[in-house]
């Protein structure tokens, strides 16, 4: 598929491949050099984006990374994977919905091949949710403590330089525990002035300590474009 480049529809989560350049895609260069730092530091090449709750720039952040970091990368492959399995945003960043998705992977309809989106970015892959929960009787929950999961958690890690999981909201499901399990690092997304500080400290207790590299503060301006400041703490 052709990511839109445009500032139209959903595109603050493409930012870092719009045209013109926004300084919006300069901050997550900078953020994914940060992270790639961080992955080359442990030996590892897998991240799990999440917030609290929703509306927090979790998909903006996750989407940007991605491609901040296949912008950067020379070469590496990089893997965008939606595990939001109830409420998808990552389908709207692209434009189009999928015919068979991530969770299709999940269950063991489909080897995990089949859920692979192909993008114009080079060396940039993406594994979208096709079908949201909600439409289901499935429990997301259960398919991500599946054995399929896991399986797709190896091959992905097998099959690429860098992989980007955007999670669900950790304080809405308990689909974010199960996932950092099998997930070698993992980054928290606060937003200013909507993310409470007990949300906050109650998502640093979900996630696990020793994978744990940072925190993302997305801070909505005043106009219609938004501001983001990154900040890393060390390990």
């Amino acid at each position: 598929i052709e990511i839109p480049r445009t500032m139209t529809g959903f595109w603050i989560p493409r930012a870092v491949i719009l045209e013109p350049p926004l300084r919006e895609a300069d901050c997550f260069r900078n953020f994914a050099v940060k992270v790639n730092r961080e992955l080359d530091h442990r030996n590892q090449n897998s991240v799990l984006v999440s917030s609290a709750l929703p509306e927090e720039g979790k998909t903006t952040v996750s989407f940007n990374l991605a491609l901040a970091i296949a912008s950067i990368s020379g070469g590496r492959r990089t893997a965008l994977v939606d595990l939001d399995l109830h409420r998808s945003s990552v389908t709207r960043v692209m434009g189009v919905v999928p015919k068979i998705g991530f969770e299709d992977v999940l269950s063991g309809e489909v080897p995990l091949q089949a859920a692979r989106v192909a993008t114009n970015i080079t060396g940039f892959d993406i594994y979208p949710v096709a079908t949201p929960l909600h439409h289901t009787t499935l429990k997301a929950y259960e398919l991500l403590a599946g054995p399929h999961f896991q399986t797709a958690v190896r091959l992905l890690a097998k099959n690429y330089d860098r992989v980007v999981f955007d999670g669900p909201p950790a304080l809405l499901v308990p689909d974010v525990a199960v996932i950092a399990e099998h997930i070698q690092a993992c980054i928290v997304v606060t937003r200013q002035g909507v993310t409470k500080r007990s949300s906050y400290l109650e998502i640093l207790s979900i996630m696990p300590e020793e994978k744990f590299i940072g925190v993302f503060l997305n801070e909505a301006s005043a106009t219609r474009r938004p501001r983001y400041e990154y900040y890393f703490e060390d390990a």
